[in-house]
């Protein structure tokens, strides 16, 4: 199996995957990627005990299958050390797993992220509130969680609180909690510890449901920075979103300080770029 995966491994490298793709239908496994340009097949089919070989390697309970789990496995690949996040889930016949490729993280210069000077002083500006919410927004693949840290890193030597699940990158200087429900640290606990070590900004990973939106804004509008990310195809749908999970119009108009709105594409060469359309709150109407 370590082959059969390398092989696999080998053609997300080779074309810049954020994602590996199995699903097993009966016997037979499909392999795909996710690239910039959308989803690419794997050229064959592949073992079914993959599955299971991946499972085990990512400590998920083999007992408790059709339960969705997420586990992490630490991958060593033509010398360069990989950490992937893996997510199973079955249903009757049909078994899913999608692996998401976290590469060692390195620090760019700041000028580095955008394609201009001017997105970079309105991102500074954004940077530089002492409290509200700034959102980063972007379909899966996007680019999110990189932006995310490279943000963080320039922000530092600021305290720092982030609350994600999963932690995808350790970062020195940062103080980083991850959710565990099977030891009972779940978010509003995870909210409580962030406030007692007194941070000047505080990150939750990503907004997934109404809980997480509404104690976001609650705790932007109590005086702190809030980052977050979540997920929206447009910047007008990132506010859509947002008022989707029940938060009050008027309070998120008042704790938002802007949007980072991002997409993947690929230049001239065919390599990997990050678009930006950044939006500050009062400027002009969303």
């Amino acid at each position: 199996m370590e082959e059969e995966f390398a092989g696999l491994f080998r053609f997300a490298v080779k074309n810049e995957a954020s994602d590996i793709h199995l699903t097993r239908v009966n016997e037979i496994v499909i392999g795909e990627i996710r690239v910039a340009d959308g989803m690419r097949k794997y050229r064959k089919t592949l073992n079914p005990q993959l599955i299971r070989f991946l499972t085990y390697k990512a400590d998920l309970d083999l007992l408790d299958s059709h339960r969705p789990q997420t586990g992490h496995l630490d991958y060593v690949f033509l010398k360069h050390a990989y950490e992937l996040r893996v997510a199973h889930v079955r249903s009757g016949n049909t078994e899913n797993i999608v692996i998401r490729i976290l590469t060692p993280y390195t620090p760019l210069k700041f000028d580095g992220l955008f394609e201009n000077d001017r997105q970079k002083a309105t991102m500074m500006r954004l940077l530089g509130f002492e409290q509200g919410l700034l959102l980063i927004s972007g379909s899966t693949g996007s680019g999110k969680t990189t932006t995310l840290y490279q943000c963080l890193h320039w922000l530092l030597p600021q305290k720092i609180v982030t609350i994600e699940d999963p932690i995808e990158k350790r970062i020195e200087g940062l103080v980083q909690f991850q959710i565990n429900h099977q030891k009972k640290f779940g978010f509003e606990e995870a909210i409580k510890q962030v406030l007692r070590h007194d941070p000047n900004i505080i990150v939750i990973g990503e907004i997934r449901d109404e809980k997480e939106a509404k104690a976001v804004l609650r705790i932007a509008l109590s005086g702190h920075l809030v980052i977050s990310t979540i997920h929206a195809n447009s910047l007008r749908k990132t506010i859509t979103r947002m008022k989707n999970f029940g938060v009050d119009p008027t309070e998120l108009n008042e704790a938002l300080v802007g949007i980072v709105y991002q997409t993947m594409g690929v230049d001239e060469d065919g390599k990997r770029k990050v678009r930006f359309d950044l939006f500050e709150n009062g400027d002009h109407a969303l």
